[in-house]
């Protein structure tokens, strides 16, 4: 991974998780830190390139589950990473089905780190390639004269003559 390709957010994870953050730095990932979510709201309304959001299960003023509705309001194509030090596989479901790409356990190995951020920014990129042409394809579709609209277009008017 290079600095240009990824770029990502990490809440609260400095203090309780600074071996993965100097891992993802490590690796090219640039990494923009927020104390808390009040900061990371303000980052992700300025940074519209964030294609990962790492957060912990708790923060001071909030939630892994608050962050989350924030990145589907202020990003949506971002990924979010939920990082915990002790989980269970309700946590793992909880943290699935609420929409998060995946729930990373520490202590992890560094591959192990490196292939979920890998995976989240594929379905970013994925997600965001999906964005761009959906505007693309339903004005194509507006614009593109059908058989039935074309007849109706020839039919419809007066007769130069």
């Amino acid at each position: 991974m290079t600095s240009s390709e990824v770029k990502a957010l990490a809440i609260g994870l400095q203090a309780c998780s600074p071996g993965l953050v100097e891992d993802l730095k490590t690796a090219g990932v640039v990494v923009l830190a927020a104390v808390d979510r009040r900061e990371a709201q303000a980052i992700l309304e300025a940074e519209s390139t964030i294609q990962l959001v790492l957060t912990p299960t708790a923060l001071p003023d909030g939630s892994w589950a608050d962050v989350l509705r924030d990145v589907a309001k202020q990003r949506p194509a971002a990924q979010v990473v939920v990082v915990a030090r002790l989980a269970d596989s309700q946590l793992w479901l909880d943290v699935l089905d609420a929409g998060a790409y995946d729930l990373l356990v520490e202590p992890c190995g560094k591959e192990e780190a490196l292939r979920i951020v890998q995976g989240a920014v594929m379905r970013n990129r994925l997600q965001d390639g999906a964005r761009e042409t959906e505007p693309e394809r339903k004005h194509s579709e507006r614009a593109a004269p059908t058989a039935s609209n074309a007849a109706a277009a020839g039919s419809g008017g007066g007769s130069a003559g």
